[in-house]
């Protein structure tokens, strides 16, 4: 019989598993290796789950170890994962001036214009972009997550939200 910390963990784990399986289908391009991949991390997660430190975000330390689980993944296909192309400095990437508000999108957007504009980001601005957005979790969490500074984590962000806009333009809002 488990002992009541696991049966708490266990029970928590539980509650991230949508979210896992969405960021993974992500990460995957959407194909079926999402499956296995968190197959793969929660069972790392559950072998090792005297390592979380209770009090902490477990949904921060899940989604480490998925893109980890995903990274060995992709490494060990030989495909090679960089974040050359990124800046690291916030000022490399000024915000527009003449935008009112930068980070509002229209509110009537619905599921599919959304689902194809994220399509359409990069893997590591779409990444950056689910995590904040989608699944609330602050900078520095996101920073562990991907192994980055999160200043980069920033930009990454600002450079999303910007391309999101500049996809998404055309949406109209209100009724048609």
């Amino acid at each position: 019989m488990a002992s009541p910390e696991r049966e708490d963990f266990l029970e928590e784990l539980q509650r991230h598993l949508d979210a896992l399986y969405s960021y993974a289908w992500w990460m995957t391009g959407g194909n079926e290796e999402a499956e296995d991949i968190v197959h793969d991390a929660v069972a790392r997660a559950i072998a090792n789950w005297e390592q979380f430190a209770p009090g902490t975000s477990m949904k921060a330390w899940l989604f480490t170890i998925l893109r980890r689980t995903h990274l060995n993944r992709l490494r060990r296909s030989k495909i090679e994962v960089t974040s050359a192309g990124y800046p690291e400095k916030d000022e490399l990437l000024p915000a527009d001036p003449k935008s009112a508000n930068p980070g509002r999108l229209p509110a009537r957007l619905v599921g599919r214009d959304i689902d194809a504009a994220l399509a359409a980001l990069s893997g590591d601005q779409r990444s950056i972009v689910l995590l904040a957005d989608v699944e609330g979790l602050t900078l520095r969490e996101i920073a562990e997550i991907e192994d980055i500074p999160v200043g980069t984590v920033k930009s990454r962000l600002w450079r999303a939200r910007s391309d999101l806009r500049a996809i998404l333009k055309d949406y109209k809002e209100g009724p048609e």
